[in-house]
């Protein structure tokens, strides 16, 4: 009866172990596919479509908090917050891809005008030179300066970039079924 009772208590063990470290490989599973630029592995633990609209919202949010002493004087000036407002959702729409979040997970911040390209981060095409940026920005070295779980299901861990460790990214990992984490939200949100 004592042995049941501690291969039970073992086996409890195992499972609660494999259940926290199902987020610790994910995270590591999709900073190895940024770092490679892989971006159908790193497309699997991204939830796009909630990556999308969590920043089309936050977009949204800044622009209306940033126009609202405006629009109490100025009649053209929710004229002017309705065409921001559909810009940021044509940006974000073009950021957020596999390239451009990959990017944001390894430390590089997007540049104004600039749109990652398509397997940005993996090696030059034969032939192809690449460009002192591209190669700098495959030294960098991003932190993780901070990490928490902030409910069951949803952990948050921010990133840095060694050159800049005041750019910072808050990414926003949630539980999907039992064990799979992925990531479903971005806070560009200075903290």
């Amino acid at each position: 009866m004592k042995l049941k009772k501690i291969v039970a208590f073992v086996a409890m063990l195992a499972i609660g172990g494999w259940y926290y470290a199902t987020l610790y490989l994910a995270i590591a599973e999709m900073r190895r596919a940024a770092q490679d630029g892989d971006a159908t592995g790193f497309a699997a633990r991204v939830d796009f479509p909630a990556v999308r609209a969590s920043l089309k919202a936050d977009l949204q949010a800044r622009i209306g908090g940033e126009l609202a002493p405006e629009l109490r004087d100025n009649p053209f000036a929710a004229l002017g917050a309705a065409l921001a407002g559909s810009m940021a959702g044509v940006l974000v729409d073009a950021l957020v891809t596999p390239e451009g979040v990959a990017m944001l997970l390894r430390g590089v911040m997007p540049e104004a005008g600039e749109r990652p390209e398509a397997g940005e981060g993996r090696e030059p095409v034969p032939g192809q030179a690449r460009s002192p940026r591209a190669a700098d920005e495959d030294r960098r070295e991003p932190a993780i300066v901070e990490r928490g779980y902030t409910g069951w299901n949803r952990f948050e861990f921010v990133v840095a970039a060694a050159e800049t460790p005041d750019d910072t990214v808050r990414f926003i990992m949630r539980r999907h079924g039992l064990a799979d984490w992925k990531l479903s939200a971005i806070d560009l949100s200075e903290r």
